[in-house]
């Protein structure tokens, strides 16, 4: 039998992947408490029993999504410093399919909204922050293995992090096709070209490294 707790964490979960279809369906300007209502199932009430407002079920759900790729990370097994910027860089590819461009479109309103409303500009700075640290912690891991140059993690991980959320806006506001596969690929060769070593340049060429499973790499 499930407890009271057990029982609260699923309704939260389903709460928030509710949140999630309704932004892919709706967008965030136009969604409404109904809107997430409707996709879990449930009455609003039950909405409001948790939630007073819109804007407080976004900002637990901003709070899921800053999580979302730390824990995606950290449940990993990748360890080669190489696949594990591989790895980072194809995370933030977009598939042309039509819920992953809603969704990506959805988080790009709620960005906008950071100009005006403290709380999501709070998080978002966290947002920002968290994945920098991310990309930062797997370069100086690749320093520490000899497979990365000396360079400033922090500043090339920013580099990083900034070009491929700029080509994730392009993409959804300006329908520029696979702009996240096209910066994913120019990303990875500058980074053989001016961050791996010769090293790292072999393993890449090895049977080694995992390519097939990074296909926007090699765009």
């Amino acid at each position: 039998m499930a407890s009271a707790g057990d029982e609260s964490q699923e309704s939260h979960e389903q709460m928030m992947r509710a949140t999630y279809r309704a932004l892919c369906a709706h967008g965030f300007a136009n969604l409404t408490m109904q809107d997430i209502a409707d996709e879990m199932g449930k009455s609003r009430t039950l909405l409001h029993y948790h939630y007073d407002t819109k804007d407080e079920l976004l900002n637990a759900y901003l709070d899921r999504m800053i999580g979302w790729l730390g824990d995606r990370l950290a449940a990993s097994e990748t360890e080669h410093p190489v696949d594990r910027l591989a790895e980072y860089i194809h995370f933030f590819v977009i598939d042309p399919d039509e819920e992953a461009q809603s969704f990506a479109r959805a988080i790009i309103e709620m960005r906008l909204q950071a100009v005006h409303n403290e709380t999501f500009r709070e998080k978002l700075t966290n947002h920002y922050e968290e994945n920098v640290a991310a990309v930062a912690g797997i370069i100086e891991d690749g320093i520490e293995s000899g497979m990365f140059q000396e360079v400033d993690p922090s500043a090339a991980g920013e580099a990083i992090y900034t070009a491929m959320v700029g080509a994730r806006s392009y993409q959804i506001t300006l329908d520029a096709g696979d702009a996240t596969a096209r910066m994913a690929a120019q990303i990875w060769g500058t980074s053989q070209l001016c961050l791996f070593t010769e090293s790292a340049r072999e393993y890449c060429e090895s049977p080694a490294f995992p390519s097939e499973e990074f296909p926007s790499l090699e765009k």
